[in-house]
């Protein structure tokens, strides 16, 4: 622990070094097919699936699991607390760290309406 931080919590640390390890971050997958088309205008729980599809695309390109997920990060929309379990239900990962942002807007490439994006 480096000197002069909070050591008020024990399973809490605010530095982490890694060495010897494949480390991978993931970013901006939104509910994108395979050709860029936006997926399911609108519809919270679809745009979830996919982005979580996405996801798990981009894992399996680096030989990596949803099970050695650490944390996702995931911008909602005009988030609400009631949203929370369709992005868990979409992600449909268990025992991994859910950070939700509520957004007003997401930028796109291309107009449309896009609910979620995730990154890992």
């Amino acid at each position: 622990m480096p000197e002069n931080l909070d050591a008020a919590l024990p399973t809490y640390t605010h530095v982490i070094v890694a060495t010897g390890i494949k480390i991978v971050f993931i970013a901006g997958q939104e509910p994108e097919d395979a050709h860029g088309n936006l997926v399911s205008p609108g519809d919270l729980a679809a745009q979830a699936r996919q982005v979580f599809a996405n996801l798990g695309r981009a894992l399996a390109a680096c030989d990596a699991r949803p099970g050695q997920v650490a944390k996702i990060r995931v911008y909602v929309v005009h988030h609400r607390p009631e949203y929370l379990p369709v992005i868990v239900v979409g992600g449909g990962l268990s025992g991994v760290t859910y950070a939700l942002a509520g957004l007003s807007k997401l930028t796109h490439r291309r107009p449309g309406s896009a609910s979620t994006e995730a990154s890992l």
